[in-house]
């Protein structure tokens, strides 16, 4: 049996990332509005839409994200359960979390869809407690 996922980065803080190609601040209250609209009104409701469902959407947020915006993130959780958001501190983390998570849920024949996931620092050891908690 397969796994599917389907990643998307949202908001991470990169350094050296201050603005767009055409010289907008990026991660302003501005930004993260325009950039929710654009992402729901194409990406959430493009995945939505799919007449297959056997994947797992995990979709990666800024740990700086604020609650507002999370409000809005976990709402359209809440109305589609392959859609799962996680929280990381910013890109440089992403990567070592992401072959992590996918390695993780595929050792153990898991799926995140029960799960908000915040991960900040001790990755690891989150995700040990997270394989633990999952295979009781």
């Amino acid at each position: 049996m397969f796994q599917h996922f389907i990643l998307t980065r949202f908001n991470l803080r990169k350094k050296g990332w201050d603005e767009t190609k055409s010289q907008s601040k990026v991660l302003t209250d501005s930004w993260m509005e325009n950039r929710l609209k654009l992402f729901e009104q194409y990406c959430y409701s493009s995945i939505k839409s799919q007449t297959v469902k056997n994947f797992e959407w995990l979709v990666f947020f800024d740990t700086n994200t604020p609650e507002i915006y999370r409000e809005k993130i976990n709402e359209l959780a809440s109305k589609f359960s392959n859609f799962i958001p996680i929280y990381t501190d910013g890109m440089e983390n992403f990567y070592p979390l992401r072959r992590g998570l996918i390695t993780m849920i595929a050792f153990t024949k898991t799926s995140l869809k029960k799960y908000r996931i915040n991960f900040q620092s001790n990755l690891l050891w989150q995700l040990t407690l997270l394989t633990d908690i999952r295979c009781r």
